[in-house]
């Protein structure tokens, strides 16, 4: 499955979890630690910030504003610290402004994949601020799991909240 595929495939996953759940459950804390379903759509379009951060800097070596407020330059992860200021900044923010934000950042990242050739995706050391050999695909499979995982989490946040009412 190429990276494009798969970051479908994530968003999809995402999208069918969020059908059909009432507005009363997206502001409901739990869904994943503290955070609510709201709050993990308001992280993952964050993250397709970064994913459309990272394909437009592709060829130019110096990383955007999303890539340097998640990647350190030693090129950890600056997870927790990027999960925070993101959800907060999207705290006030509608459920309906955080999903389309979330929607337009997954047709932006859509629209630029078809730019790449298979092989510019697939070769390795092409991100020189992530530090590691690691191909733009491998990032993009990556965060796609991300993605997968996160749609699961809210299917099963709605499902045990469904048993409970």
């Amino acid at each position: 499955m190429s990276a494009a595929e798969a970051l479908e495939n994530g968003h999809q996953s995402v999208l069918t979890a969020l059908n059909d759940l009432p507005e009363s459950e997206w502001e409901i804390p739990g869904a994943d630690g503290d955070w609510s379903i709201k709050d993990i759509v308001a992280h993952l379009a964050a993250y397709d910030l970064v994913i459309i951060d990272i394909l437009k800097t592709f060829h130019d070596s110096q990383p955007g504003p999303y890539v340097l407020k998640l990647f350190r330059p030693d090129g950890k992860v600056n997870s927790q610290e990027f999960n925070q200021e993101t959800v907060a900044t999207r705290r006030y923010h509608t459920a309906q402004q955080v999903l389309n934000e979330f929607q337009e950042g997954q047709l932006q990242v859509t629209s630029l994949l078809q730019q790449f050739s298979p092989a510019s995706l697939q070769q390795p050391g092409t991100l020189p601020w992530f530090k590691t050999e690691i191909s733009l695909e491998e990032l993009l499979n990556k965060l796609a799991r991300h993605l997968q995982e996160h749609g699961e989490q809210i299917q099963r946040f709605h499902h045990r909240h469904d048993l409970v009412e």
